[in-house]
């Protein structure tokens, strides 16, 4: 039989240290509390806009209408206020401004004014997550937009070509750049556009054609008919 507890016996009380730890880490506890519960705010009430946005700014979805792009900034402008910390917020704000820069493209002066303002919002989630080649790749589309130095938009295109021009959107934004100034790119921006286009199926390469002939340029299999 287990042995009996004698009720008479008093426990020891906690020590002064174990005391003193705990205070210490109720700060921390209600910290990190704070810090989830925001994060998932953000997150949640955000979420479609960011979707919806993505969607206009890389050009797989309906053009927007200047009621909906409202809407998503000032469901995106929340999650910022909740979350200023959080690169993909800061990137997705700068997407707002980019998508409000198409629709005023003929507007010189409003479209130069979101598009530093898409600058500004980029290079805000490049100081947080630095490695982010979706986000250098828009900050070059934001930057030729502006007519910036040709170094500049070189040096952000290849930055994110070398961390990951496959992944999300990075793809048909660094095209977007190469063919947008193709007479300005180098040797090397070409060759890695003309490969895209020989390694690509038959979808990829109508589509990377699409996007060419909006500059007057055409890409073919046979070298000598390539931009």
């Amino acid at each position: 039989m287990p042995a009996a507890i004698d009720p008479t016996v008093k426990r020891a009380p906690p020590s002064l240290a174990a005391v003193v730890l705990l205070l210490a880490l109720l700060p921390v506890c209600a910290w990190v509390l704070w810090q989830a519960q925001r994060t998932v705010r953000a997150d949640l009430g955000s979420l479609q806009a960011r979707v919806q946005v993505t969607a206009w700014a890389n050009g797989t979805a309906a053009k927007a209408t200047a009621d909906d792009v409202a809407e998503a900034q000032a469901s995106i402008e929340r999650a910022v206020q909740l979350t200023p910390d959080s690169p993909a917020m800061q990137e997705r704000l700068g997407d707002v401004h980019f998508v409000q820069a198409q629709q005023a493209w003929d507007d010189k002066a409003v479209r130069l004014q979101q598009l530093a303002l898409a600058e500004s919002q980029y290079r805000l989630a490049l100081q947080l997550r630095p490695s982010e080649p979706q986000t250098w790749a828009m900050l070059a589309t934001v930057l030729q937009g502006q007519e910036a130095s040709v170094d500049q938009v070189h040096q952000a295109w290849e930055t994110a070509a070398k961390l990951g021009p496959y992944e999300g959107h990075v793809m048909p934004a660094l095209l977007q750049v190469v063919l947008g100034d193709w007479a300005g790119a180098t040797p090397a921006m070409q060759d890695w556009a003309k490969k895209q286009f020989d390694d690509g199926a038959q979808p990829t390469r109508r589509a990377i054609n699409a996007m060419a002939a909006r500059y007057g340029l055409q890409f073919n299999a046979d070298d000598e008919l390539k931009p």
